[in-house]
């Protein structure tokens, strides 16, 4: 990716809305640590969780984990 692409995506994803959510630490820290993911990446999944909303994710791993958790997940079309 180019210096010009990479800021034209950061453009784009200033265009997002952004809600802060709490979500349940110690859950999202018991997936993370049963499914040996990065905290960060639970943080999603539980917060899906919580809200009964779909995960978008380009990461084949978190889609797998998300069905697994009974997350629909979202696949976006490069």
């Amino acid at each position: 990716m180019s210096a010009d692409e990479a800021l034209g995506a950061f453009d784009e994803t200033m265009n997002i809305p952004v809600e802060l959510r709490d979500i349940e630490i110690k859950n999202a820290l018991q997936i993370a640590c049963r499914e040996k993911i990065y905290a960060y990446d639970a943080y999603f999944l539980e917060c899906a969780l919580l809200l009964r909303c779909p995960l978008l994710s380009l990461d084949g791993r978190m889609q797998d984990i998300a069905a697994s958790l009974g997350i629909k997940t979202i696949e976006v079309q490069r």
